[in-house]
């Protein structure tokens, strides 16, 4: 038998308070565990506890904060996340994005805040401008610079 988030959910709750909780409330709750989550994310996330980013050809490289609080130097060769798909930016471990992307020249790539931005060849060989949020999925780890894919 297959059951929704939302019944998984109200099931949760009927075990945990011993009372059955409406959809609406349901989706509340799910909506609630999801802004938890985020923030959750956003605390782990780089850009929270990384300063001075720069892009180094597939290099991200950072002034990063560990548990000490003491500030050291964090890279991580974004080819490890991203690859092209089709002339998109998409997470992928190990996704050697860098062949087919940012190649033509040092504009076709950049680093704006925590969005990187660059050209990707497609298939059918045209250039096309795609980003990705690096805040989405690297994290600093202890002030190591880590991908989530």
């Amino acid at each position: 038998m297959l059951f929704s988030p939302v019944s998984l959910l109200a099931i949760a709750a009927t075990s945990a308070v011993g009372t059955p909780v409406a959809t609406g409330d349901a989706a509340a709750l799910i909506s609630s565990e999801i802004e938890t989550r985020d923030l959750k994310i956003t605390k782990r996330s780089y850009a929270g506890s990384c300063k001075s980013c720069v892009l180094k050809d597939s290099v991200l490289e950072c002034k990063c904060h560990n548990s000490a609080q003491a500030e050291v130097t964090a890279k991580l060769d974004l080819n490890q996340c991203l690859a092209n798909a089709n002339g998109v930016l998409v997470w992928r471990a190990n996704g050697n994005f860098s062949g087919s992307c940012g190649q033509q020249s040092p504009y076709t790539k950049y680093l704006d805040g925590s969005r990187y931005w660059t050209m990707c060849y497609n298939p059918a060989g045209d250039f096309l401008p795609t980003e990705v949020n690096l805040n989405d999925r690297i994290h600093n780890h202890n002030g190591v610079l880590r991908c989530a894919v």
